[in-house]
């Protein structure tokens, strides 16, 4: 219709058509239409589509709303050779011609196919093993691969033993995949270290235990990647009657950050340790907090405690101290909130949730109680080492669950004990964040409550899960009700676009709770547990495909925790539209990781 009234204008105005007007200014008109409205464009005539061919500026404008810039795999002329897909087929059966299509377009023609790969159900599979070099830590995995054979293999690795048989942690960029397992009863903490180029053609550098560093293991909010650098807050269990820190003795006194560099067999290249004196406190309600290590461009920022809460900023790779300081909007009343374990990094701020000492009796609370959780803000938009701190005192309701993604305008949405749905907003002053309810929206079904501790009785449940799609700007909810499993879109005024029912048998998911996995990628809601996965539209919810997890030879199902109604059971999914990375559970060992490639 858009193309049509701009036509008619340009007939009326000296008789110029589409056909009349020259490349550039085709290109000008291209760059300014959304994607549906520009791909109309290319098919007004024959005349009109040859002089887009060559507009450089237009194909980049349609690859930037497909974000297929942000798939560097795109880009490279070698992912166009030849490749084979699981089941045999060719992965890239469309071949460009360099000489006659421009940059942009190449790449916007790979990221359409790629896609489309996603609907045929396309794919080549990768997966990871937790043994060493001489045993098999990189397969490819086709169809007819005999997991047998694989068994022979893997056995025979002095690395699998049934007592490793537990989850570990997972970290990965686009240039490193890093598992850990460890045992403290075991005494052994091993780092396995890959190198791929986004997920392709993964090749196991090497493996080390460093339980003399790190003999209480490592938690998943305090190491990450960095460059081709493993960043690692020591863990600080802390002694009930000293209250001081229990190290490796393979660490530094009192270290606080260590950096391994991955590319030379995890060779540390950098620390830092607070002054002897420093004593690693508890919070008065005795519970023990979360310590956090994130990255911010090239800069390590913790957050932990000493005899408070304290913010450490270091450099990176060489730990190089930037910025330090206790947080000043915590006052006497609050100083003794637990770190939680969520975090959220948005643009150039952290967010950081605090729970207060009635948050961690929840089993005793009614649940018309009304106790809130505290939500600290740092925010280096005004410098890349010195944050400014703001807080909310009353973030949410602990009886509400709530799945904080902020998303444009400072706005997220939450969930409450019946199902209700509110979109909030966050206003930021000074040095406080207060919270506004936007708008509500009642379940549109009965709701079946989450039970909040192991005393509760009550059915099974699954979710919530709170989604949030930037390309669609519509948000994705997975709840439990009365009458099955379901997924509803919902647009940024809380206008239910449509419904998915998950129990359908013919998708054929788990139907047992603590099993099923959720998330929103591009065009695309996946839905997956052990066994496959699924793809629906993300702005329609209809049915796009159906993925099969190839089984792994060493899978077992363990009985204690299949009975287990409050453990979560299922594997953890990255999703994207050039791939899916599957981190699975200790059912799986010894994998570590699956890679899924659509391109």
């Amino acid at each position: 219709t858009k193309l049509i009234l701009l036509d008619s204008l340009l007939q009326e105005t000296k008789m110029i058509t589409f056909d009349n007007l020259t490349v550039d200014c085709i290109e000008c008109v291209g760059c300014h239409l959304d994607y549906r409205t520009a791909i109309n464009l290319t098919l007004v005539s024959k005349t009109v589509r040859e002089k887009l061919l060559i507009c450089g500026r237009f194909w980049k404008h349609l690859c930037k709303i497909q974000e297929f810039t942000e798939h560097p795999v795109l880009k490279s002329d070698q992912a166009e050779d030849l490749q084979t897909t699981y089941d045999g087929q060719n992965l890239h059966p469309v071949v460009l011609d360099k000489e006659e299509q421009s940059y942009w377009r190449r790449i916007f023609l790979r990221g359409i196919e790629m896609k489309r790969n996603i609907h045929r159900g396309k794919y080549r599979y990768w997966r990871l093993y937790l043994t060493d070099k001489d045993h098999l830590p990189v397969k490819e995995l086709k169809c007819d691969t005999v997991q047998r054979d694989l068994k022979k293999i893997h056995t025979r690795s002095p690395k699998v033993e049934r007592s490793r048989r537990r989850r570990g942690e997972r970290c990965w960029n686009d240039e490193y995949f890093v598992a850990i397992q460890g045992r403290c009863s075991s005494r052994y903490t091993e780092v396995f270290v890959w190198k791929w180029f986004h997920g392709r053609n993964p090749q196991f550098l090497c493996s080390k235990d460093v339980y003399h560093m790190y003999p209480y293991g490592l938690f998943p909010t305090t190491f990450f990647i960095w460059s081709n650098y493993l960043v690692v807050l020591p863990r600080q269990p802390v002694s009930e009657t000293s209250h001081r820190v229990d190290e490796g003795v393979g660490l530094p006194k009192n270290c606080i950050l260590q950096v391994h560099d991955l590319s030379k067999e995890l060779e540390v290249v950098g620390s830092y340790s607070v002054p002897p004196n420093t004593v690693f406190a508890v919070p008065s309600n005795t519970f023990t907090d979360t310590y956090h290590a994130q990255v911010l461009d090239d800069k390590a920022v913790l957050f932990l405690r000493t005899d408070r809460p304290i913010v450490f900023v270091f450099a990176l790779p060489d730990c190089k101290l930037m910025y330090k300081s206790y947080v000043p909007v915590l006052t006497q009343t609050n100083i003794n909130d637990c770190i939680d374990q969520i975090v959220l990094k948005k643009e150039r701020s952290l967010y950081f949730w605090l729970s207060g000492p009635e948050y961690t009796s929840l089993d005793d609370l009614p649940i018309t109680s009304d106790h809130y959780s505290r939500l600290l803000q740092l925010d280096f938009t005004e410098s890349t080492s010195a944050p400014k701190f703001r807080i909310c005192q009353q973030f949410e309701l602990m009886r509400d669950h709530e799945n904080f993604n902020l998303e444009k305008d400072n706005k997220y949405i939450t969930i409450d004990m019946k199902g209700m749905v509110s979109l909030k907003e966050l206003i930021f002053g000074e040095t406080t964040i207060t919270v506004t309810v936007v708008k509500s929206l009642p379940a549109p079904d009965d709701y079946i409550q989450e039970c909040l501790s192991e005393g509760e009785d009550g059915p099974e449940t699954d979710g919530p899960n709170i989604l949030y799609s930037h390309r669609k700007d519509l948000f994705v909810l997975f709840r439990h009700f009365v009458s099955g499993r379901k997924v509803h879109a919902l647009s940024e005024d809380l206008e239910i676009l449509y419904e998915l029912n998950v129990d359908v048998k013919a998708y054929g998911l788990h139907g047992v709770p603590n099993y099923m996995y959720c998330d929103v990628f591009g065009d695309f809601v996946g839905l997956a547990d052990h066994h496959r996965i699924v793809f629906f539209q993300i702005d329609s919810g209809k049915f796009v495909s159906k993925i099969e997890v190839p089984k792994h030879w060493g899978y077992r199902v363990d009985q204690v925790e299949s009975m287990d109604r409050y453990s979560w059971k299922g594997f953890e999914y990255a999703f994207s539209e050039d791939g899916i990375i599957i981190i699975p559970n200790k059912w799986n060992y010894p994998v570590a990781a699956d890679v899924l490639l659509f391109w």
